[in-house]
């Protein structure tokens, strides 16, 4: 039972200190920490022309975080690199974009923004703004790979109309063109959880 102090002078002490307590370790503190595999060095690209990588997502799933990570890794192995951040309404379960590019040196990057069919990848952390207007746009059926996230998050949509449902196509509009498929990787975001 939580009880207030008031000192005589009407000041209520924001610290308080608990003399003989003892800090108990929850399951997952008790445990250790979990043993993965090692990962595996990827293959690097040689970057003969500049990468574009397009981050979607809503707000508060880390896109802009994995755009500035993306962009630091860059800078630190000595690379070119530009990131556009795209919020809106990113506190509101609104859409948010990142456009990253690298390339060999600065001098190569000659936009900020990814162009219309000029993804190399697509990292969406959702599938709703993934599958929108503005991401398809980006995407193109010889050169963009996908990787989605497939559980479906509700957006500033869902609040504007409760009786909002995700397209039925939604997923086909990102895994299929017309003239042919593109490489893409789903998955459902409660298969990264680990498990204590």
């Amino acid at each position: 039972m939580q009880q207030g102090l008031l000192l005589p002078e009407g000041i209520l002490p924001s610290f308080v200190t608990v003399e003989g307590g003892t800090l108990r370790k929850g399951k997952a503190a008790a445990g250790g920490e979990t043993d993965f595999p090692a990962l595996t060095e990827p293959q690097r690209r040689d970057l003969e022309r500049p990468h574009a990588t397009l981050v979607t997502g809503i707000g508060g799933m880390g896109v802009i975080t994995i755009g500035q990570i993306m962009a630091m890794a860059a800078h630190l192995e000595g690379k070119g690199a530009t990131v556009l951040d795209m919020s809106g309404l990113a506190q509101k379960f609104g859409p948010v974009m990142s456009h990253v590019r690298i390339a060999r040196s600065p001098d190569e990057l000659h936009s900020v923004r990814v162009g219309l069919g000029a993804a190399d990848l697509v990292l969406g952390c959702d599938l709703v703004v993934t599958s929108g207007t503005e991401a398809l746009s980006k995407m193109n059926d010889r050169t963009t790979r996908v990787v989605v996230n497939a559980t479906v998050s509700p957006t500033a949509e869902f609040v504007k109309n409760p009786d909002w449902q995700l397209r039925a196509h939604a997923w086909r509009a990102i895994s299929r063109t017309p003239r042919g498929a593109r490489t893409s990787i789903s998955f459902p975001r409660e298969s990264l959880r680990p498990r204590c």
